[in-house]
């Protein structure tokens, strides 16, 4: 019997954990009485704040291993005298806790505090270690009675004695039983310096489906006395299926990193897997549990993998494929121009080397918006604010591979600011209507403006429109019409505005009556009877031809000579419009002058 001794704090060396403890002696099973689960509790009473558990089992079995409720990682050490053992100290918190695994496992519970101590062994499991039935199979590793179903195998008994008889009782499962006088060890070795023997049944045996089968051996023996006996030993086969092996693996997708593969199979109770057998596809095998490979070249690659379980079992080969692709390559372009609250549209021009295709796109606009599509249609996307913008692109392949971020930086532009003044007026037919630009850009590269004027009077032809700063046009006809102003910035951001001029008169149209004959010192009468041509003649003028003038609708002036003169009349609207000037010639006649002859003078004629 071995034991454990945890001595009193600050005394034979026990001072490395906060100097607590005290004494404490826990008995250890030897590694043959193993368990494979156990519920065990570690006390916070008496002051108790450490709490430990100590674990050794066989290391092929350490990936299974757990417990409930304890922090971290296990870290399993192999065994300094044993690399086929491994041992770990397990700190864990107090409470209840469940011991798993797929093989047996020893443990030991224990804890510290100040001047407190508990520690006990977990459990064990008793069995007898000199007299056991075990079936044969090369690929048991089990050490227990296992088989796998519908596998062969040799059933053996082994004694610490040499039986005159054995009778193996198969209880109905398999037939005939088998009696035989006399056996012959098949092998004789020692276990903790006992000698024992090994009976082995020259026929192979085989169990379907899989379940707990009983069998029953029975040995003669013969006592000191010489009289007969016998000894029964009853067990039960376990009989377990072949695992249906699986596996998984963890990948980027890209042919530049390794695949982590790893055994994903489920096992029965007590069953685990010891030998592993990989084809990646590419001429490359592994044995181990969890390999990692790195592919030479993208491909899709047909993975096996098959299993041989610690009972023997032969697992079938389990085939999945995996796609390696190469690292696919971002890129867009970005339309022009780039101006504020104007569309801009991506398009995509990543690539990706085959077999791989492109699944994803995720894309971050440098606006704080993010999006992801299905597709490489053309993205547009609006920019509210000017500026240096950073776009950024990530693509995806099926299998997971993503790609270096593409990132390109452009500036949005500002828009110009439109504006233009017009006239305060036009009189027809005559006058200009001048325009002025007055458009203005945030930027200050107004020098870059270029300008697009359409007049709003497309009766005009080319004369509608004009390329220039400043324009003007010759109206034909009364408005309104819709002038509109187009500037493109050297950004090459366009905005327009459009301004309705109301103020195109058309032009009053004069005449008016005088008596083309009067006598000298009598008044010269003139009426107008001018057209505003739809506006109100608000003035009258006449200049009538000897260096006066007058107004007024209607007129009269006395002219101081005889004489032809030339009347000329105009008149001017409520819009400021003059009307032509129209002449009419009037003749002033002199008075007659009389002539008188005496009256005797008449009477001789």
């Amino acid at each position: 019997m071995v034991s454990q001794y945890i001595t009193t704090r600050n005394t034979c060396g026990n001072n490395f954990i906060s100097q607590d403890g005290d004494p404490e002696m826990i008995y250890l099973s030897p590694v043959e009485q193993t368990i494979d689960q156990v519920i065990l509790n570690s006390t916070g009473n008496f002051n108790i704040t450490q709490h430990w558990i100590n674990v050794i089992m066989k290391s092929i079995a350490v990936p299974s291993f757990a417990i409930t409720g304890a922090a971290g990682t296990y870290n399993f050490f192999p065994h300094p005298q044993d690399p086929d053992y491994s041992y770990a100290q397990i700190s864990v918190t107090a409470g209840s806790h469940t011991l798993t695994a797929d093989s047996g496992f020893n443990a030991i519970a224990y804890g510290y505090g100040f001047a407190e101590t508990y520690g006990y062994n977990a459990g064990t499991n008793l069995k007898d270690l000199y007299n056991f039935i075990e079936p044969i199979n090369p690929l048991n590793i089990s050490g227990t009675n296992s088989a796998c179903a519908c596998t062969p195998f040799y059933f053996s008994i082994t004694y610490p004695f040499q039986p005159l008889s054995l009778f193996w009782d198969f209880k109905g499962f398999q037939t005939p039983n088998v009696s035989v006088a006399n056996p012959v060890a098949d092998s004789t070795y020692f276990i903790n310096g006992k000698q024992v023997w090994r009976y082995k049944l020259p026929t192979p045996y085989s169990y379907c489906p899989a379940g707990n089968y009983p069998i029953s051996i029975t040995a003669g023996t013969a006592g000191a006395d010489g009289c007969g006996n016998t000894q029964v030993k009853d067990d039960t086969l376990l009989v377990r299926n072949t695992p249906l092996p699986d596996f998984s693996w963890i990948h980027n997708g890209c042919v530049t990193d390794s695949v982590r593969f790893s055994d994903a199979t489920t096992y029965d109770e007590d069953v685990y897997s010891y030998q592993w057998t990989w084809d990646f596809g590419d001429g490359n095998t592994s044995t181990e549990q969890a390999p990692v490979h790195k592919y030479a070249a993208p491909g899709v690659y047909t993975v096996s993998y098959n299993l041989i379980t610690n009972i023997g079992c032969i697992s079938e080969i389990k085939t999945k494929q995996i796609t390696i692709t190469g690292v696919p390559v971002a890129k867009f372009g970005v339309s022009s121009p780039l101006c504020i609250n104007k569309p801009v549209t991506f398009s995509d021009t990543s690539t990706v080397a085959s077999p791989g295709i492109i699944k994803s796109w995720y894309w971050d606009f440098g606006d704080g918006t993010l999006d992801t599509t299905l597709s490489n249609a053309n993205l547009v996307h609006i920019y509210n604010s000017a500026g240096p913008k950073t776009v950024s692109l990530q693509i995806e392949t099926p299998s997971g591979c993503q790609s270096s971020p593409f990132n390109k930086t452009f500036t949005i532009n500002p828009n110009p600011v439109v504006d233009f003044t017009i006239p305060a007026k036009v009189c027809l037919p005559y006058d200009l209507a001048n325009f002025t630009d007055a458009s203005t850009i945030s930027d200050g590269t107004e020098s870059g403006f270029s300008w697009k004027w359409k007049f709003g009077e497309p009766g005009s032809g080319v004369k509608d429109s004009a390329a220039t700063k400043n324009a003007s046009h010759l109206y034909s006809a009364v408005g309104p019409f819709n002038v509109k102003l187009q500037v493109t910035s050297a950004a090459g951001c366009v905005d327009s505005a459009i301004k309705v001029f109301s103020n195109v008169f058309a032009k009053a149209s004069a005449g008016f009556a005088v008596n083309p004959e009067n006598c000298f010192n009598t008044a010269t009468n003139v009426t107008s009877n001018s057209s505003g041509q739809g506006n109100t003649i608000t003035n009258w003028f006449w200049d009538y031809g000897d260096a006066s003038n007058g107004t007024g609708q209607t007129a009269s002036h006395t002219y101081l000579a005889a004489g032809s003169y030339t009347i000329k009349h105009w008149v001017a609207t409520d819009k400021g419009c003059n009307s032509d000037t129209i002449p009419q010639s009037v003749i002033i006649n002199p008075l007659p002058v009389a002539n008188l002859i005496p009256e005797h003078w008449l009477a001789k004629k």
